[in-house]
């Protein structure tokens, strides 16, 4: 059926008024979009918990851009689970931290910067990143985690998004000196 068929039965009139016309034309391109690409191509979904792999209701997932712009905030359901996405179509590094009131803060990266012109806007499979937040030990440096726990990126060998084995490695590291120090510094219950 031709285009100018489909509008005859939206708008019985022969001549329709021009701008009747690409109002048509416009609703009809929004109800059947022909080779458009969602602006967000890249999801991130998961589950946050605490130590006892409870999960964290009510934590707050913030993506911050590289020029510091908030990009989304999330916060999970009762679950603990949360879902954001980020659009591929710049080349950009973002910053997601993942808080909750009482627990200390966690953050990781996710750069669009390796991903080939032509692969920009396309969908990538989904990620996910499951946090665990814990709670601050007085005395306790927590400096060390100001800094990502882990990076995502576009591999371009691989065709794939990947994390960063070495910097994720080398934050476990962090992470158990900063637990050997916290296990020092709690009071033994008895």
């Amino acid at each position: 059926m031709a285009l100018a068929s489909v509008f005859s039965l939206i708008m019985p009139s022969k001549q329709l008024p021009l701008f009747r016309w690409h109002v048509v034309a416009f609703l009809f391109l929004l109800i059947f979009p022909f080779g458009c690409s969602s602006q967000f191509d890249l999801d991130f979904q998961g589950t946050i918990t605490d130590t006892s792999e409870r999960p964290l209701g009510d934590a707050i997932v913030q993506v911050i851009d590289s020029k510091g712009r908030i990009v989304t905030v999330k916060r999970t359901n009762g679950d603990g689970s949360y879902r954001f996405r980020l659009s591929t179509m710049a080349s950009d590094k973002y910053t997601v931290f993942v808080k909750r009131e009482g627990y200390v803060t966690k953050k990781f990266q996710v750069s669009t910067a390796n991903i080939p012109d032509a692969q920009r806007g396309t969908k990538f499979p989904s990620m996910v990143a499951n946090p665990t937040l814990f709670k601050p030990v007085p005395g306790v440096d927590y400096s060390a985690l100001e800094k990502p726990m882990v990076e995502y990126y576009y591999d371009p060998a691989k065709d794939v998004y990947v994390i960063d084995q070495e910097k994720l490695a080398a934050m476990r590291l962090v992470l158990q000196r900063i637990r050997e120090q916290e296990q020092k510094l709690k009071p033994v219950s008895k």
